[in-house]
């Protein structure tokens, strides 16, 4: 449809922000600037058929409902919530404005506020920008002097496209601004100021304000003294800020007996009914002001409840996805509202669960370097407690299991780590991927300065300290790996790209929790060992995909019977009654326990549709081998023979829920 016209003429670069020995050539082909011809009458005949040339007031007025209230005003000055309260007047002179608008082709300029200028990109980034001349003209342009931009061009200049997280982990841990906002006022700065510490941070449009002294009343105080400086910045730029929105929350120890804080600041427009407040969702995390993330544990439990509400519409226990799908849409979707943000909130102090989850590296001794006692601070353990019980619930529900089975069974069956290293392998990942950044730089510092000034004793380490030191450990084994994998001259190349560097990194991580995961395997079976000679097959292999892999292939309700009774927590009646859930234990054929090995190789009752599994498996024909090796025709048989109510439906569409490629000729007439 389109053809180049001429050969597009060279357009100039940015050359103020270049140094003169410094200016990218514009080498780039994909960004030369193409010169096309106007549509052909074809495209236009086309284009007129398929996109609608008109607008009527009904997609107006649904526009007009989409708008959001809260918001600042544009250009217009009228607000948001003026174009809502007009929505049965205004549509229709609104649709006539515009149909003529479009029918004229006129583009009235009330309408044009911007112009987007094009200009073309060197072959890579603008490496090598004067940040001088650039912070020049953003003052020029307005940003005041006082402000941290050069912070800002020095932290960000070589951002590679980060998530939230960078920017929440120094919200919460108090990474201080490089100049505090009293120092950059002044003379202007009272006396009592320079007694208050600033913690001034941003992401995107949500700004944070952090005052720290040894009294709350000063700090409100403070807080009212900077809004007012900002106010001088912001008033002569036609900024404004919606003061509805503003919050207050009063840090306080968790170990304070002391009585809550009330007090609130004095701004203009701030609402103080219900200030200040005890919780604050800051970028998708709940931050309650002891730091003990009680209400972020709730709201994760609130989110991962409705998705397994979701779940049960398409999924049960004997029908719909398979489990091994199943598998992944925990591990990406339930899991991952689990784990979001976790390095901010997820810190803990346990050496020997530190040890555990990063068991391997170069003999890590972290107990004896630091001392027995454990560091204070750490993540709660009943809120770990209840992460658990949580990603247990999950486990059950997508497994098919039955109330009782041991979490750390289902953890093996299904190789999904326990939560509590899935947490310690990302917070380690990110930690390890942050130890030379100036966040990092500012995080030890501030440690640094109130272990030497007495106000942190050593007897009270911080838990980043030794979270950090087991980060640079996972670091330094990466940078190993590549320097022995690619040599010392590709492998220092490949290590300074972000990229390759996470890779290798989250390489090393997912194989210390995999180690970690087969350790606590490896511990529960030696102190759980089973009372009697018989041992459910569950507890035989060791921790592998080897155990998912046993599942490929088998329908919903094969899976199910499958892990029910390789962990022998069935409805048989040796169980329920165990569970109170049955009158005796014994099988209705009388010769023994209910069990699912004496149902598979000893139950008369099943004497003749025994010889079904011996005639087609023949020398096979033992239980280990039914439960490991013959996983489709042992469960198939089980779902038919073992009249469990739960398998009544699988049972009785047996014919039409196997496909002829997948129904067993062993079956026939049964």
């Amino acid at each position: 449809m389109f053809e180049r016209k001429r050969k597009p003429r060279g357009l100039p670069v940015v050359s103020e922000l270049h140094y003169e020995t410094g200016i990218h050539g514009d080498i780039d082909a994909k960004s030369r600037r193409r010169t096309l011809k106007p549509l052909n009458r074809r495209a236009r005949r086309l284009l007129s058929q398929t996109v609608s040339q008109a607008v009527d007031k009904f997609e107006i007025m649904r526009i007009m409902r989409r708008l959001k209230i809260g918001k600042a005003v544009g250009p217009d000055g009228i607000a948001n919530e003026v174009l809502r309260t007009l929505i049965d007047v205004l549509p229709p002179y609104l649709e006539r404005l515009f149909n003529a608008c479009l029918r004229l082709r006129y583009h009235p300029r009330l309408f044009k506020h911007s112009i987007t200028v094009m200009i073309p990109k060197g072959g890579g980034a603008y490496d090598r920008v004067d940040r001088e001349k650039l912070l020049e003209i953003l003052i020029d342009f307005g940003i005041p002097e006082w402000s941290d931009l050069e912070a800002i061009l020095n932290q960000h200049w070589h951002s590679t496209g980060q998530s939230s997280i960078p920017g929440f982990v120094p919200i919460l841990h108090c990474t201080p601004a490089p100049h505090g906002v009293g120092t950059c006022l002044g003379s202007e700065a009272p006396s009592w100021l320079k007694s208050v510490q600033f913690y001034c941070f941003a992401f995107v449009d949500y700004t944070y304000i952090m005052a720290v002294s040894s009294s709350y009343r000063t700090n409100c105080r403070a807080l009212e003294f900077a809004h007012e400086e900002i106010l001088k910045w912001a008033r002569p730029m036609g900024v404004t800020f919606s003061t509805r929105k503003y919050h207050l929350m009063h840090f306080k120890p968790p170990w304070s007996r002391d009585p809550d804080c009330r007090l609130t600041v004095n701004i203009e427009g701030f609402d103080t009914k219900n200030e200040p407040v005890d919780e604050l969702k800051i970028l998708g995390v709940i931050v309650d002001r002891r730091l003990r993330w009680t209400a972020h544990i709730a709201e994760i439990e609130a989110k991962v409840e409705r998705q397994l509400a979701i779940l049960t519409r398409f999924s049960g226990s004997v029908w719909g996805t398979p489990l091994l799908g199943l598998v992944t849409l925990y591990a990406t979707k339930i899991r991952s509202t689990i784990t979001y943000a976790c390095p901010a909130w997820f810190i803990y102090g346990d050496y020997e669960s530190l040890d555990l989850c990063l068991s391997g590296l170069d003999e890590i001794k972290w107990a004896k370097e630091h001392g027995e006692g454990k560091p204070n601070w750490s993540f709660p353990k009943y809120n770990l407690d209840r992460l658990k019980k949580l990603q247990y619930k999950c486990l059950l529900r997508i497994s098919g299991a039955l109330k009782g089975t041991c979490a750390r069974v289902l953890e093996k069956e299904l190789v999904i780590d326990d939560i509590e290293v899935t947490l310690t392998r990302h917070a380690m990942t990110h930690r390890a991927m942050i130890l030379d950044t100036p966040e990092y730089e500012f995080l030890a510092t501030v440690r640094s300065d109130l272990t030497q000034s007495g106000t942190v004793t050593r007897s009270k380490r911080h838990p980043f300290e030794v979270v950090d030191n087991q980060a640079r450990l996972l670091r330094d084994t990466g940078h190993r790996e590549m320097m022995r994998k690619y040599g010392v001259a590709f492998g220092e190349q490949f290590w300074k790209n972000p990229v390759d560097r996470l890779v290798t990194i989250r390489l090393i991580a997912r194989r210390r929790a995999t180690a970690a995961s087969c350790k606590r395997w490896d511990e529960y079976r030696r102190g759980r060992a089973h009372p009697t000679r018989h041992k459910p097959a569950a507890l035989i292999e060791n921790w592998g995909l080897d155990n998912r892999k046993r599942y490929e292939g088998l329908s919903r309700a094969q899976s199910t019977m499958l892990i029910q009774c390789r962990t022998e927590k069935i409805g048989l009646n040796y169980y329920l009654y165990k569970r109170k859930r049955a009158t005796s234990w014994e099988c209705p054929c009388g010769t023994g326990r209910q069990t699912v090995y004496h149902m598979f190789m000893h139950c008369e009752r099943l004497f003749h549709a025994r010889d079904i599994l011996i005639e087609g498996l023949r020398d096979d024909f033992e239980f280990l081998k039914l439960m490991i090796d013959h996983a489709d025709i042992a469960t198939k048989w089980a779902i038919i023979y073992f009249d469990l109510a739960q398998y009544k439906w699988p049972k009785d569409h047996r014919y039409t829920m196997y496909t002829k490629k997948k129904y067993d000729p062993l079956f026939e007439g049964t």
